[in-house]
């Protein structure tokens, strides 16, 4: 059950020595709300520090690497943007005393838990608690904020948009953010391996059922033949996105040999979060994840005639 999003911000008044961590394999929103939320703590002179499994994407380094979070024992956990412990990696068994997330499937416990699905990122939310908080917003948090709206809205055409995501990339652009250098970096911007990696997935895209499901991947061998870092596959999603009705979206990632990140992106009329959970993962009413072994190809195949008999199924009640 929520608390009040005041009931945060008097605990973290009352305390000191922060660590706030954010799930593995970072995106945007991610990264964001994290250092966003350091940068306020810092600012209450509160010690603390941003704690991730992996480390941050070199594409949002030269916002992180002005913060200055240095790791040290902290007394207090917060996490963001995270649905489960699991997420966290090798920090799954930190027990949290906050947790600040926009996943309808969070199964955190934490005293201090306030969830908000309906968010169309974390990073509206802890700028709803930074405001509560009573910080100024610098030009970094702003950016960093705006960064998390923007590439988990897809710049803003995903179906979790709604009038609040808008009045928060208003208020944040006022407040200093850098829309226009973020919004190019982050939407056209794209060097020559990034663009080899969407030739690849393009040649694997395999489009079934009526054209409502749309599947591709990258193989351990596409990674290490096109030299791919996760860097280069932030955001790789809108590959699938792209495509015109298309009602379940899957992009299958297999970095490590047999290791496989599944993406699924949903229509209005189909549950993203409710299909990963078949494979025990989860997210979003319209964009989710899992993890399964087994090569991409395989597990392509696989997923394919899932969301196929998925959306018989769903077509059928």
């Amino acid at each position: 059950m929520n608390c009040d999003i005041a009931d945060i911000a008097d605990f973290i008044e009352d305390n000191d020595g922060f660590a706030v961590y954010f799930h593995k394999n970072p995106d945007g929103d991610a990264v964001g709300s994290a250092y966003a939320l350091v940068l306020a703590l810092k600012a209450m002179k509160k010690e603390a520090c941003a704690v991730c499994a992996d480390e941050v994407p070199e594409g949002y380094r030269f916002m992180t690497d002005k913060v200055g979070s240095v790791p040290f024992r902290a007394r207090h956990g917060i996490a963001v943007d995270t649905s489960a412990p699991y997420r966290l990696g090798e920090y799954e068994n930190v027990k949290m005393a906050v947790v600040i997330d926009h996943h309808e499937s969070n199964s955190f416990d934490a005293k201090y838990k306030y969830v908000l699905p309906e968010s169309s990122s974390c990073s509206e939310i802890v700028y709803s608690l930074i405001r509560e908080m009573g910080v100024p917003i610098s030009s970094l948090m702003a950016d960093l904020l705006y960064t998390g709206i923007i590439t988990d809205t897809a710049r803003f055409c995903s179906r979790s948009v709604n009038r609040d995501t808008f009045r928060a990339a208003y208020e944040l652009s006022a407040l200093g953010a850098d829309t226009v250098s973020l919004g190019r970096r982050f939407t056209y911007e794209k060097d020559s391996k990034r663009l080899a990696v969407e030739k690849r997935l393009l040649e694997h895209m395999s489009i079934t059922h009526g054209g409502l499901v749309a599947v591709t991947y990258l193989s351990h061998g596409d990674f290490e033949e096109l030299s791919v870092t996760p860097d280069d596959t932030e955001g790789i999603n809108e590959v699938i996105d792209r495509i015109k009705g298309v009602g379940i979206g899957v992009l299958v990632r297999e970095r490590i040999e047999g290791k496989c990140r599944i993406s699924v992106r949903t229509s209005a009329k189909y549950n993203a979060d409710r299909f990963c959970a078949l494979f025990g993962g989860g997210g979003h009413r319209y964009s989710g994840g899992c993890q399964t072994d087994g090569s991409a190809e395989e597990i392509a195949e696989r997923l394919s005639e899932a969301a196929g008999e998925f959306i018989d199924k769903q077509d059928s009640l």
